[in-house]
């Protein structure tokens, strides 16, 4: 009973500290300098990958919001 009990406390840590983070933390670019940084939830998007909206121009530098 008592490995039991000790095996449901491992299993609870293990899930507690392993869960989905759920913010984005995103920078926005204009004319390749950094503006501001910002950490947004990320609400109906699956990961941080999909709210990215940065374009890099050859000669202007990245433009758009980068999300980490």
């Amino acid at each position: 009973m008592k490995k039991l009990f000790v095996l449901l406390l491992v299993g609870c840590a293990f899930v507690a500290f392993t869960s989905c983070k759920k913010t984005c933390t995103c920078t926005t670019y204009l004319d390749g300098a950094v503006v501001s940084t910002v950490e947004y939830d990320l609400g109906s998007y699956k990961n941080c990958a999909a709210m990215n909206t940065v374009i890099d121009l050859p000669i202007v530098g990245k433009t758009g919001m980068e999300c980490k």
